[in-house]
């Protein structure tokens, strides 16, 4: 195009937006308090269904809840260390199980089983907690409902507590799965079938 060359036509100015970095940090605070808020409704409905659960548990098997919950304050650490190798041997165990072909109905049961436990630590570890404060603060005349519902609460609250949380939930599993262990090997083992 030559120097005394002309363009017709209407010439607009294009101004080019960027966000801002304060409208950037503003996005980002309210991306962070919408997920927030989802996290606080989502773990109060999964507290409503822990006391659910825990509740059909205390009401159909209370003898059970209490010995498995009770082993925790008894055996703390015992607990806990037998949680954490039943983590660590149980995909292993399973996967060479179904490796079989004639294992893998066997390892689905088990692995369904499994995770049922899963969502039991929790219930055991609250009701352990709630059994533990019931005593510390002296409280007396209160349904086991009751003191199962403060010590899941609790435990639930120490969740959502960042960093704190996730160390939180780890031990609870652990511990949880190893109560439970402890509780089927003790049933087990009085079994009347095993008696005789």
């Amino acid at each position: 195009m030559s120097e005394n060359a002309s363009v017709s036509g209407m010439i607009k100015k294009v101004d080019n937006k960027f966000a801002g970095k304060s409208e950037i940090d503003a996005a980002r605070g309210s991306i962070s308090k919408a997920f927030k808020g989802l996290n606080v409704v989502f773990s109060l409905l999964s507290f409503i269904g822990a006391l659910l659960v825990g509740w059909i548990c205390l009401k159909f098997f209370p003898k059970a809840s209490k010995d498995s919950a009770n082993l925790i304050s008894t055996s703390l650490f015992r607990s806990l260390g037998i949680g954490l190798l039943v983590s660590i041997i149980i995909i292993p165990a399973l996967i060479l199980l179904a490796i079989t072909g004639v294992g893998i109905p066997l390892a689905g049961l088990v692995f369904l089983l499994y995770l049922i436990n899963i969502y039991l630590t929790k219930l055991v570890v609250g009701y352990s907690l709630g059994i533990w404060l019931s005593g510390k603060f002296e409280w007396k005349n209160m349904s086991q409902v009751f003191i199962f519902a403060i010590g899941l609460f609790v435990v639930y609250l120490l969740k959502m507590i960042p960093v704190l949380g996730a160390f939180v939930s780890l031990i609870t599993f652990w511990v949880g799965l190893g109560a439970l262990f402890l509780y089927y090997k003790s049933a087990f083992s009085k079994s009347p079938s095993k008696k005789s």
